[in-house]
């Protein structure tokens, strides 16, 4: 299967710092990518929204490589590899 994919979904989010209350709150993500071949493929994420009182989510964003292994006709594994950076 080769080709692209879009969507979008809630996106619940956490702050657990070392001193202080734990904030958490829902935003919205964004997510795209294309599959080149049956085995790789890339993402991309961009997220925003939520607030929990001081803590408000500015942005997050992520680019990922993904391995996909098929171990049925209709079922395939996969692990996504790539970094996320946001600001709170």
């Amino acid at each position: 299967m080769v080709g692209g994919q879009a969507s979008q979904d809630a996106m619940f989010w956490s702050l657990n710092p070392d001193r202080g209350s734990t904030r958490d709150a829902v935003g919205l993500r964004l997510r795209g990518g294309a599959q080149f071949n049956d085995y790789f493929a890339v993402e991309g994420h961009l997220g925003t929204g939520g607030s929990d009182g001081e803590a408000d989510l500015d942005y997050i964003a992520g680019a990922y490589a993904k391995g996909i292994v098929s171990v049925a006709p209709d079922i395939r594994l996969y692990g996504l590899a790539g970094f996320t950076e946001g600001d709170i």
